[in-house]
């Protein structure tokens, strides 16, 4: 017996979307895949817990364009600058 494949339909799975960490919704969870910054903020943020391939969950949010309320999962939580945020690549949790 013969089995043609070709009138199935093709099933291709979703692509993880990269966005900044200034746009995590609160409550969702991401890993850092890419920063864009210098090496003295990098390195400053890294003593927080925040470098490639940590996890992060955002806790809050501030009105107004205020600071970011993250969580890293080595333990350190700290409030971040949008400004600093939106330089911070993640990848979010489904």
């Amino acid at each position: 017996m013969k089995i043609n494949f070709s009138s199935y339909p093709m099933v291709t799975l979703a692509q993880p979307t990269q966005l900044s960490l200034s746009e995590l919704p609160a409550g969702r969870s991401a890993q850092v895949v890419a920063l864009e910054l210098d090496g003295d903020e990098s390195a400053w943020l890294a003593a927080f817990g925040l470098f490639v391939g940590q996890r992060l969950t955002m806790v809050r949010r501030a009105l107004a364009g205020g600071p970011l309320h993250v969580r890293a999962a080595s333990g350190g939580e700290f409030a971040l600058a949008r400004s600093l945020a939106v330089r911070v690549a993640v990848i979010a949790d489904r």
